[in-house]
């Protein structure tokens, strides 16, 4: 068996399981009416990062500029 056959096979099961976790991530936050907190969650962390880094110099950004 060659590497790039080990590769594909693992690909596709990664693929496969990804789409199911998709789908059952989807159920969870539609179904508990939690998909807006969660989109909030996800703003809300980018922004604390962004803000983290931006403010250590690694990222100019017009809001942080005097």
């Amino acid at each position: 068996m060659k590497i790039t056959d080990i590769f594909k096979r693992w690909m596709r099961n990664f693929v496969q399981v990804a789409k199911i976790l998709v789908v059952i991530l989807l159920i969870l936050a539609l179904g508990s009416g939690l998909g807006r907190s969660v989109f909030d969650i996800y703003y809300y962390a980018g922004y604390k990062l962004g803000y983290s880094i931006g403010s250590q110099g690694f990222v100019s950004n017009s809001t942080y500029e005097e």
